[in-house]
């Protein structure tokens, strides 16, 4: 009995990573959406934007999304751990 129990708790922790992962995967695209509109604003008007306050504003986002990244390889590391040990305990 116990040892279900410990499966179902793997395999609900598990479900919950992978929604986290999904969540992750939706703000990485956003960011890159908005890195691409970004981009394509600066090549139409570039003349007319401050140069440094683009650079800023794009730095930004870039770091964003390189924390997005790095999360995302956490969560995927979390979740590959979790599905060994489930392996394991069938």
């Amino acid at each position: 009995m116990k040892f279900q129990q410990n499966l179902n708790d793997l395999s609900n922790q598990y479900e919950d990573i992978v929604e986290q992962e999904d969540q992750y995967i939706v703000k990485l695209q956003t960011c890159g959406e908005l890195m691409t509109d970004t981009l394509a604003i600066i090549s139409m008007k570039a003349g007319m934007l401050h140069l440094d306050t683009v650079k800023k504003v794009t730095r930004c986002i870039h770091a964003i999304e390189q924390e997005l990244y790095n999360e995302l390889f956490h969560i995927r590391l979390e979740k590959s751990l979790l599905s060994n040990k489930m392996r394991q305990m069938k």
